[in-house]
């Protein structure tokens, strides 16, 4: 649906294709960095097979 609505921006002159395009980037990134974020505050993410544990003990 998403990708429907910016081909209809497009095809309606409202952007141009390259500002539809940023936009999924600009979406896909943060979506990227909100489930980094949310994967490190619950203790471990695993990244190119390798498993990164986060300890919330203090020293």
């Amino acid at each position: 649906m998403i990708a429907g609505a910016g081909v209809a921006r497009v095809y309606r002159g409202a952007h141009w294709p390259r500002d539809v395009g940023g936009g999924l980037l600009l979406g896909a990134a943060s979506l990227m960095v909100l489930w980094a974020y949310r994967r490190l505050t619950a203790g471990s993410i695993r990244l190119l097979g390798v498993e990164f544990i986060v300890s919330n003990r203090q020293r």
